[in-house]
C-alpha cells in the first residue's frame, strides 16, 4: 500500500541570502528571485540541490539515491517551492495584487527592487582594488521565513514504515547543519538556513471507513491556522532516528572572541547608529560605521529595521586569505627578494596553498575552477549606546600649516566593540587531503587573529579596527590541534 510522509518546514535565512535570477537590476550587478507576486522566494531546485549534496556526504549513496532518485530510479521526495511568510504566519497566496501585498508593511519592504545590498571588492597584493574587482551584490534581509513543504512517497509492500520514517527523520535532519546554506557565496557568511519548526503527518493513502486520504491530503495543505503554532521542534521526531538520538551539531573549525583594542569601524555605512537629540543641530558624521537591516519577530509582527553593525564574512575570508598567503610563502621561503623581476601579473596570481583553502576562479576554463574549504559567519558586533563615537580629522597644508580647504571631516567609530569570528569546513574530506605547509599556514593565521596581529576592519593604518588577544578561543577540529608550527 502507498504511503505519504508529508513535512511541512518553517525555515529563516539567518544569514542575508542572494538566490539570483540570473538578470541585472537596474544600476546593480544580479537580481533576486521572486516569485508571481513579486516576493522572493527559495526556488525547489536550489533547495534538492544543496540538499542532496549534504545527504550524499553525510549520509551515503545508498539512501541519497534512494531518497533524491538516480538515473535508473525516480525520486521519492517532492520538495515545493519555498514562500514567504506573512504577519500572521500564513504562506503568502500566489497571485495576489499589488494593492493587498503593499497593505502590510512587511511584505511591502520585500517587494521593493533593492531590499538590501553589499558593495563587493577585490583587493590585489598591493593592498588596492584588483582591476574590473568591484562589484554589488543584491541581498534579501536576514531574518525572512518561509515556508516549503516536503512529501516522501513510500510503499510498505516493499519498505516498512518504520525503515521509511528512519529514512525521512535522517533526510530531514540535515537542514540543522551549519553547511545548508543556499544562494551564492555561501562561503562568504551568505545564505544560512535555520530550521525553526516542522509539522509532519503520516498519510496512509487506501480509503477506509474512517480514513478519507483527500480529505487528510487537503487539510494539511491547506492550514487554516498559525503555522507556527502547529510546527514542532526536530526533536519531535527523534524517535524515528536510529538509538532515538539527534545528529550531533555540527563543529566550528575554529570560535573565537575577540575586543577592539581601541577604537574599531569597518566599511561605509549609510545611516547613522546613534541618532542626534530632538532638536540638536548636529550634522551626521561624514563616514559611518557599516550596518544592516535585519528581519526582527517580535509580539506585534515581524518588522525590518536597520542598524545592525556586522562585519561580513567576506572581508573576514579576505583578510584571512592574503594573511595565509604570507605565511605559505614563509613556510616554502618564497620570499619577494627572489621575485624581483617578476611581472605585476605574476604578483597578482594567488599561491597555491590559498586556492587550496579558499577557492580558484578560471576565467578562461571555468572547468578549472572550484570552490574552497572554507566557510567564514558574517560577525556581528557587539557594542552599547555610549560606546558610539565621533572622531574629527583633518589635513594640514604642509607651508602653512593651516587646515587644507574641504579637508575637515568626521568618522563614527565603537569604542572595543567584541566580535565573534567563526570559521566553518564546507569540505572536510578535501580539508584532510591538504598538504602539511597549508595547514600551517592557516594555523598560524588563525593564531595571529586569535593574539591581536591581524587587525579586522577600517583604518588600521592610523591605529583604529586593532584587536585585543582573544579572550576566549576554541578550535573544535582535531585536525587543527594535530598540526604542529
Amino acid at each position: 500500500m502507498k504511503h505519504y510522509l508529508l513535512a511541512r518546514l518553517l525555515v529563516s535565512n539567518v544569514a542575508p541570502m542572494a538566490i539570483s535570477s540570473g538578470g541585472r537590476e537596474h544600476n546593480f550587478d544580479t537580481q533576486l528571485a521572486r516569485d508571481a507576486n513579486g516576493l522572493p522566494y527559495l526556488p525547489a531546485t536550489s533547495v534538492t540541490g544543496v540538499w542532496r549534496t549534504l545527504v550524499l556526504r553525510e549520509q551515503g549513496k545508498a539512501l541519497c539515491d534512494a531518497i533524491f532518485g538516480s538515473s535508473e530510479l525516480r525520486s521519492s521526495l517532492t520538495v515545493s517551492h519555498g514562500v514567504v511568510v506573512d504577519k500572521q504566519h500564513q504562506p503568502v497566496q500566489a497571485c495576489q495584487s499589488q494593492q493587498q501585498l503593499e497593505q502590510d508593511d512587511y511584505l511591502a519592504s520585500l517587494l521593493q527592487a533593492r531590499p538590501h545590498h553589499r558593495e563587493r571588492v577585490a583587493i590585489n597584493d598591493r593592498g588596492v582594488a584588483k582591476h574590473n574587482a568591484k562589484f554589488d551584490q543584491l541581498l534579501l534581509p536576514a531574518g525572512v521565513r518561509f515556508v516549503l513543504t516536503v512529501k516522501y512517497e513510500f510503499d510498505s509492500a516493499h519498505l516498512a514504515q518504520d525503515e521509511a520514517k528512519r529514512y525521512f527523520a535522517q533526510v530531514l535532519s540535515v537542514w540543522q547543519q551549519r553547511q545548508f546554506a543556499l544562494g551564492g557565496s555561501t562561503r562568504n557568511g551568505l545564505g544560512q538556513m535555520a530550521l525553526l519548526g516542522l509539522d509532519v503527518k503520516h498519510v496512509p493513502l487506501q480509503k477506509t471507513s474512517e480514513h478519507d486520504p483527500r480529505t487528510a491530503l487537503r487539510a494539511f495543505y491547506q492550514p487554516d491556522s498559525n503555522l507556527a503554532a502547529q510546527t514542532e521542534p526536530f526533536s519531535a521526531i527523534q524517535d524515528w532516528l536510529p538509538e532515538g538520538k539527534l545528529p550531533a551539531a555540527t563543529k566550528a573549525l575554529c570560535e573565537m572572541k575577540v575586543k577592539g583594542l581601541d577604537y574599531w569601524r569597518f566599511g561605509a555605512g549609510v545611516s547613522r547608529l546613534k541618532s542626534p537629540a530632538e532638536g540638536s543641530a548636529d550634522r551626521s558624521p561624514d563616514i559611518l560605521c557599516y550596518s544592516e537591516p535585519r528581519v526582527t519577530w517580535d509580539e506585534p509582527g515581524p518588522h525590518l529595521k536597520g542598524q545592525h553593525v556586522v562585519l561580513c564574512g567576506s572581508a573576514i575570508k579576505g583578510i584571512l586569505a592574503h594573511r595565509v598567503a604570507f605565511h605559505y610563502c614563509r613556510l616554502n621561503k618564497l620570499y619577494a627578494e627572489a621575485r624581483a623581476q617578476d611581472s605585476h601579473e605574476d604578483w597578482q596570481k594567488r599561491v597555491a596553498g590559498v586556492d587550496e583553502l579558499f577557492g580558484h576562479l578560471d576565467e578562461k576554463d571555468h572547468d578549472n575552477s572550484f570552490a574552497g574549504c572554507l566557510m567564514v559567519d558574517d560577525c556581528e558586533v557587539v557594542y552599547k549606546a555610549k560606546d558610539i563615537q565621533v572622531r574629527s580629522h583633518t589635513s594640514l597644508d604642509r607651508f602653512t600649516g593651516g587646515v587644507r580647504k574641504g579637508a575637515l571631516y568626521t568618522e563614527e567609530l565603537l569604542y572595543q566593540p567584541t566580535l565573534i569570528i567563526r570559521v566553518w569546513l564546507a569540505n572536510e574530506a578535501r580539508f584532510e587531503q591538504l598538504d602539511t605547509t597549508t595547514k600551517q599556514a592557516l594555523k598560524a593565521t588563525l593564531n595571529d587573529l586569535e593574539q591581536g596581529l591581524l587587525p579586522l576592519g577600517a583604518g588600521s593604518g592610523r591605529g583604529t579596527s586593532l584587536l585585543q588577544p582573544g579572550a576566549e578561543s576554541r578550535e573544535d577540529s582535531e585536525m587543527l590541534k594535530e598540526v604542529a608550527l
